[in-house]
């Protein structure tokens, strides 16, 4: 079976070269050119590896990354981008990155990175993806997409279960309006950043109601954070 390299990359020439070199080497490429584009395409793909840029025309590559990461654990994350600041690499591990390689690079070195992070994911044991998140007395379970807080389940629409479960993953964190919207609305052309602070004002009356011990906190001009309030 021909293993899928699964290429984030807005240059039209880099990306070209990417796939053609690669599918020498008997790689099969899907491609992607935006954020929105890679997260409806991820749903139905199983790479090997994914090559991620970083900055793309609606957003980062490190969104891409965090979308992998919550679907597949184990799947290798290579960064390929033009940033090569020492903070700007450690952003990049600290997401969850498993390589980095800067612009220009080599098509050599490239497959050669490749197939050494291929050989440590076959090395690696197999790591189920997380069934539930949770903060404070607010629990998710992601398989059966129910929310429960202390024990007793609140309803939840798919758009606000999908928007919570997202905030539940790192609490403390901050996401940006235009993180939420890549992932709890990625192939929606009719929404924009107002939707995002509607759908947290719905939730926040639900989790109050329920007497939730998690707040959801505003970070002026950023986005929104999860706290666990007691």
């Amino acid at each position: 079976m021909t293993s899928t390299v699964f290429l984030v990359e807005d240059d039209p020439g880099i990306a070209r070269a990417v796939i053609e070199g690669l599918e020498r080497r008997g790689f099969r490429v899907v491609h992607a050119a935006s954020v929105a584009e890679a997260q409806a395409q991820l749903t139905e793909l199983e790479p090997v590896v994914c090559l991620l840029d970083v900055m793309l025309p609606d957003g980062s590559g490190l969104d891409v990354l965090q979308s992998v990461r919550l679907r597949a654990p184990a799947i290798p994350i290579c960064m390929l981008t033009a940033r090569d600041a020492v903070d700007d690499k450690l952003d990049a591990f600290k997401a969850g990155a498993d390589d980095y390689l800067t612009k220009p690079f080599d098509l050599r070195e490239l497959a050669a990175r490749i197939e050494v992070l291929i050989r440590r994911g076959l090395s690696k044991p197999t790591a189920n993806p997380p069934q539930r998140v949770a903060a404070g007395n607010v629990s998710a379970d992601l398989d059966a997409r129910t929310v429960t807080v202390a024990g007793a389940e609140l309803v939840m629409t798919r758009r606000e279960f999908d928007l919570l479960s997202a905030l539940l993953t790192k609490p403390g964190a901050v996401f940006s309006r235009d993180q939420l919207l890549t992932r709890v609305w990625p192939q929606s052309k009719a929404v924009n950043q107002n939707t995002v602070d509607v759908y947290i004002s719905y939730l926040r009356n639900k989790l109050q109601g329920a007497e939730a011990t998690v707040t959801l906190s505003t970070i002026r001009g950023v986005g929104f954070r999860l706290d666990v309030s007691r």
